[in-house]
């Protein structure tokens, strides 16, 4: 460190501002960028919950309205697109992100 005070004067104070800056903008930038995903997530599961509603008051007056192959054809629809979501989520599938130690991964 005393290097960095022979050629810059305060050289090695500087350099640790600016990681101490740096770590506090990191910081930052990663709790909006929390908040945010965390804001998202509610939208979406809102978003979700009105659309297997709405689903859902579509085949009950399907099956009001005397006509309950409109109903299965929904309803199979419906059960599919969640279907597709939890294997999405919880499957070993592409879209499933791991991490650097997980034992799953193939280090080759």
């Amino acid at each position: 460190m005393k290097k960095y005070d022979d050629v810059a004067p305060e050289g090695s104070k500087r350099l640790f501002d600016l990681f101490e800056e740096e770590t506090r903008h990191r910081r930052d930038m990663e709790k909006s960028s929390l908040a945010y995903q965390g804001r998202d997530l509610l939208i979406g599961k809102a978003f979700a919950l009105t659309f297997v509603l709405a689903v859902l008051a579509v085949i009950a007056f399907a099956i009001w309205s005397n006509a309950p192959w409109v109903a299965a054809v929904l309803s199979a629809g419906m059960l599919g697109t969640i279907a597709f979501g939890f294997f999405r989520i919880f499957g070993d599938g592409a879209n499933k992100e791991t991490s650097a130690d997980d034992p799953k991964k193939d280090h080759q």
